[in-house]
């Protein structure tokens, strides 16, 4: 049974997304004079490629069928106890009858709970995963906005029209990719040390 949404991945993005793209355009000075040079990225296909947001994807995923595991042992209880309140119901006396009644309440009263702190739990990971992932792409895109002088940074689906804009998108992954392994493999030395000298 899906006890709750397994497409819990990055659920409010497109509005993140919005307030992000909003704050990087405000922080950025409009110049009257000169050319004005504009780039847009696209925040979907940086989301579907770049190796930070695929990890952040799989540790949601991981957590979220743990807790799916975790509910589903708990309803199998519940049926279980259920079908056998049925098939043994007229052979129990009223008191035992009572106190499975009462059993399987209580189950289905620490059901609703688990699945409720499961589902704020989800959120809660999604919402902090979202979060680390549009701040490395943010520092990455104001770098490359300095950099190269841009004036403006926009995303890719909130464009009706624009002239002479460049999409540097795939550059964003490729740094934020290459950042990322970086980082990864920072972490991963301290555990390769500590398994040679067992």
């Amino acid at each position: 049974m899906k006890v709750f949404d397994s497409n819990m991945y990055f659920k409010s993005i497109g509005t993140a997304f919005f307030l992000f793209f909003l704050s990087l355009l405000l922080s950025i000075p409009l110049y009257a004079q000169g050319k004005f040079k504009v780039a847009f990225v696209d925040l979907a296909k940086i989301i579907q490629e770049a190796e930070a947001a695929k990890d952040a994807k799989d540790k949601l995923q991981a957590e979220y069928k743990k807790k799916q595991e975790e509910l589903k042992k708990m309803q199998d209880e519940i049926l279980k106890l259920q079908d056998d309140v049925v098939q043994k119901s007229k052979f129990m006396s009223q008191q035992e009858l009572d106190k499975k009644k009462s059993e399987i309440e209580k189950k289905q009263s620490d059901f609703l709970s688990k699945l409720r702190e499961a589902e704020a739990e989800i959120q809660q990971l999604d919402s902090k995963l979202t979060q680390e992932v549009l701040e490395d792409v943010r520092k990455i895109i104001s770098d490359i906005a300095e950099k190269d002088n841009y004036d403006l940074v926009l995303e890719k689906s909130q464009i009706l029209y624009v002239k002479d804009a460049d999409d540097i998108t795939f550059r964003v992954i490729d740094i934020y990719n290459r950042e990322w392994r970086g980082k990864k493999n920072q972490r991963q030395q301290p555990q390769q040390q500590q398994q040679k000298k067992k």
